[in-house]
């Protein structure tokens, strides 16, 4: 199990930011972990569970079908 790291609400948009840039960089695990480290300090942010979503949909294996 990932451990959460403590985030106080002024660190909120620093951490909403690299977590943007972690999925930018095709590194969604760094920003699902980041998002759920926001979560636990505001439960009801809306851009981290936005953010959250997208980081775990960034995670599903993509395949192009065979024409």
């Amino acid at each position: 199990m990932v451990r959460t790291k403590t985030i106080n609400a002024k660190m909120v948009p620093k951490a909403l930011e690299k977590a943007l840039r972690y999925r930018l960089l095709n590194e969604p695990l760094q920003a699902e972990s980041i998002c759920r480290d926001v979560l636990v300090a505001d439960p009801s942010n809306q851009p981290a569970l936005t953010t959250l979503l997208l980081a775990l949909t960034d995670q599903f294996e993509t395949r192009t079908p065979m024409c």
